[in-house]
């Protein structure tokens, strides 16, 4: 009975006794991790002060605004885009390496894939958006000043349309590697069959009120000459 009481009391403080290493454990680990993530937070806001100073040094945002682009990205500027990837890259970095301090391989492997899809994925995939945003924005500028094109407004609205729908196309690969485009590909396909039949149709029905009068004068003037030579 004594041996029995005894064992019961050894595996009593055995288990508290491993209890309060896990415990101890546990806090460390967390201890590490919210320094680790301070540390990488204050990193971060010190390199995207630096990269927005640099931006602000060469004047880029001040460019933009002058080529009037700077509604391209709908309300984004290229500084901020910028600067929330930076930061969500400093963090996962911050992530991975507290993570490899605290022996966690389920935040190792998440790190590891979340910089391998920023760097191969989300970068690529928001400058091509960028790049075909803005280039969208500055051809339907150009087309809407122009005087001597008619209908400018329309053309303007379908190539900015276009141009966009093909860079989305592009980037959507990028930034969902596992998203299909067909579905996307096909409804544009759709659209611009619709958009062609219309305008077809719009143009023949336009066309023949245009002509309209001018076959009837010139029904008349037969008639009249038919007259005479009878």
């Amino acid at each position: 009975m004594v041996e029995t009481v005894e064992l019961l009391t050894q595996r009593v403080i055995g288990g508290l006794g491993d209890a309060a290493v896990n415990f101890v454990v546990g806090a460390a680990t967390l201890i590490v991790t919210i320094v680790v993530l301070g540390i990488g937070y204050v990193i971060g806001n010190l390199i995207v002060k630096v990269w927005e100073h640099f931006l602000k040094t060469i004047k880029l945002e001040e460019e933009i605004k002058k080529q009037n682009l700077h509604n391209a990205l709908l309300g984004m500027t290229i500084t901020s885009v910028s600067s929330a990837i930076i930061k969500i890259s400093v963090m996962v970095l911050a992530l991975g390496v507290a993570a490899n301090i605290a022996q966690i391989p389920f935040l190792m492997e998440f790190s590891k894939a979340a910089l391998t899809y920023i760097s191969l994925g989300l970068v690529p995939g928001a400058v091509v958006l960028i790049i075909t945003m803005m280039a969208a924005e500055f051809i339907t500028n150009k087309i809407k000043a122009a005087k001597d094109v008619p209908f400018a407004n329309l053309i303007g609205v379908v190539v900015e349309v276009f141009i966009v729908y093909n860079g989305v196309v592009i980037a959507i690969p990028q930034l969902l590697p596992s998203a299909d485009v067909s579905l996307l590909k096909s409804t544009f396909n759709l659209a611009v069959t619709a958009l062609v039949i219309a305008l077809g149709l719009g143009g023949a029905i336009a066309l023949g009120w245009g002509l309209k009068d001018a076959v009837g004068e010139i029904a008349d003037r037969k008639m009249k000459d038919f007259e005479k030579l009878v």
